[in-house]
């Protein structure tokens, strides 16, 4: 039996409640390229998974359906090619390591990451995001993300449906930790995890987000609960 990914899952779950022509018509994409990806007989590309951002996470093109997703499936908006992504220009000075890496030439390496003039497959998307533990919105995410999804110590944002308090700023990354607030009262209740995330890809609360996300380790963990129990004397 064909493995299929969890997008095109949700394709065939469209053809069968022949839905799939109205949804394209309502989403502006290509019916007939996405009813061949959805039967496997066209192969998926970065251009199409970069229009169907804002209705299908990345994510969800890149795993199979027996597969657990290493983070949560985000919608985004829609990513122009022309332009380098977060990933991409955060990564061209490695395009000789990960030309070896991940088994690809050197110049199609370069051409990737410092030319711009090839995008990569889906495959290497997600190894790439796998070594890294980067989370795959950032290859569909613009380098040149407004200012003001700036973050600052103290602030709420969110992520993947989550909110966090933000503990600490460090150059291209900061140390967050998960909260809830709840509604019939202002306090803050603070949850047993604690995060690194990069500050150009939160947003304000209860706005869509997408970005890393890695889990910290214990001796970090610790500094961060006194920070949090000061933070809140």
């Amino acid at each position: 039996m064909t493995k299929i990914t969890y997008a095109q899952q949700k394709l065939q779950e469209l053809i069968k409640k022949r839905g799939l022509r109205k949804w394209c018509q309502s989403t502006g994409l290509n019916h007939s390229h996405l009813f061949n990806v959805a039967n496997g007989t066209q192969a998926v590309t970065f251009k199409l998974i970069a229009a169907a951002a804002p209705f299908i996470g990345p994510i969800d093109w890149l795993y199979y359906i027996d597969e657990k997703k290493p983070y949560e499936a985000t919608c985004i908006p829609a990513f122009a090619c022309t332009k380098p992504s977060f990933f991409i220009e955060k990564n061209k000075g490695n395009y000789k390591s990960f030309a070896k890496l991940f088994n690809i030439s050197e110049i199609t390496s370069y051409n990737i990451f410092i030319r711009l003039k090839q995008l990569p497959p889906p495959q290497l998307i997600r190894k790439m995001s796998e070594y890294t533990q980067t989370n795959p919105n950032l290859f569909f995410t613009p380098y040149d993300i407004d200012e003001s999804h700036s973050i600052h110590e103290g602030d709420i944002v969110s992520f993947c449906s989550k909110k966090f308090l933000v503990l600490k700023v460090i150059e291209d990354s900061a140390i967050c930790c998960a909260v809830s607030d709840q509604q019939s009262n202002i306090s803050i209740q603070i949850f047993d995890e604690t995060y690194f995330l990069w500050p150009q890809t939160l947003s304000t609360l209860e706005t869509k987000t997408l970005g890393f996300i890695q889990k910290i380790d214990d001796l970090i963990y610790k500094e961060v609960v006194n920070t949090i129990v000061s933070y809140f004397k």
